[in-house]
């Protein structure tokens, strides 16, 4: 068999060709992971930045709504707020120009006697329309008092309790009563709605200062998360008060 000689310089060569393979393999894989690495930061920020504009979406929202029932407060107070320190009886079921009308006459008025006077007519007056209308009539010669804050379910219960009414002192007495319990429903918001959608845990164990404070925290919260996180902190606070008083209740007993 012939055999062949090949030149030094060729199988130098040849061996440092194979013996650089497993370098460049190396550099390959570990050129590759550096690409891997890049495109999963990429991913993680482009993930962060997705979220950061939900939750500036959410804050937004949030915001919106706020101002939303900031402006609905407003309106309420603009609507039963007669310029001088009182309320303007059913001004739900007057137009803004027949509010107008009634604030200038109570402004125009020369003594608060006067002003007096002219309250007392204006209800007479709404009242005599309360009767009339379909809606608050309590078919039984009388009106039905906050019938407006009530489901049409609730004043047909009102209605056939009148209805079954033995007498009219019956019927009295439960006018009376509806007409407490529609006071009581309205001091009960005073002191438990936080004008955020939720109420205040122990809204009756407060200072009104308090209060106020607590619904100043909620509204100057930027996400509906934050605001579940003051009202959990607050009930914590609450329970561990209300705690503290039973026990100083009981040691004063004993």
């Amino acid at each position: 068999m012939t055999r062949i000689k090949l030149p030094v310089f060729a199988i130098v060569g040849m061996m440092g060709i194979a013996s650089l393979t497993p370098f460049t393999s190396e550099a390959q894989q570990e050129q590759n992971r550096d690409k891997d690495k890049e495109k999963r930061v990429d991913r993680e920020y482009q993930s962060d930045r997705n979220l950061d504009r939900a939750q500036d979406r959410d804050r937004d929202k949030d915001r919106e709504q706020d101002r939303d029932a900031d402006r609905d407060r407003d309106r309420d107070r603009e609507h039963f707020n007669d310029g001088m320190g009182g309320v303007i009886f059913g001004a739900q079921q007057m137009t803004e120009q027949e509010r107008a009308s009634y604030r200038q006459r109570i402004k125009t008025a020369a003594s608060e006697q006067q002003r007096m006077q002219i309250r007392a007519e204006h209800q007479k007056q709404i009242e005599a329309q309360m009767l009339n209308s379909p809606l608050l009539s309590d078919e039984a010669g009388g009106f039905i008092y906050g019938g407006y804050q009530m489901t049409e379910q609730e004043r047909q219960r009102y209605r056939q309790m009148l209805k079954s009414a033995g007498s009219e002192q019956e019927r009295k007495q439960i006018r009376a009563e509806h007409q407490k319990q529609i006071h009581m429903q309205a001091q009960n918001k005073a002191l438990f709605d936080d004008e955020a959608g939720g109420f205040i845990y122990g809204g009756d164990q407060i200072t009104e200062q308090e209060r106020q404070a607590y619904r100043q925290m909620i509204k100057s919260a930027t996400s509906e998360q934050q605001r579940n996180k003051i009202r959990m902190e607050h009930q914590e606070k609450m329970q561990k008060r209300l705690s503290e008083k039973m026990q100083q209740d009981l040691s004063e007993d004993s």
